[in-house]
């Protein structure tokens, strides 16, 4: 299972990881942007695209149907910055 998204141009495929504990494949993804800017992704689950009906689902200008999260700061050692955040991927599509 891969993740996809608007936070690298829908560049690269990135591998999910299944969390025995939590129970849900998901992946933290290094994306440059600013705290609160929505990004858009979407799942490949062999070979075919998927949204997840777990997370939030938004259309966009072109009409196709993604997934839609808000990126976070990401906090080292005490300190941010304003141009690097972290999105959260978590979740499968159903």
């Amino acid at each position: 299972m891969f993740v996809c998204g608007s936070f690298d141009n829908w560049a690269r495929r990135h591998p999910l990881q299944w969390d025995e504990t939590k129970q849900v494949f998901s992946t933290l993804v290094n994306v440059q942007g600013h705290d609160g800017e929505e990004v858009w992704y979407k799942f490949i689950v062999d070979g075919e695209w998927q949204v997840s009906e777990n997370d939030a689902i938004a259309t966009d200008a072109c009409g196709n149907v993604n997934n839609v999260a808000t990126m976070e700061r990401e906090i080292t050692s005490g300190t941010t910055t304003d141009d690097e955040s972290i999105v959260m991927v978590s979740g499968a599509p159903s």
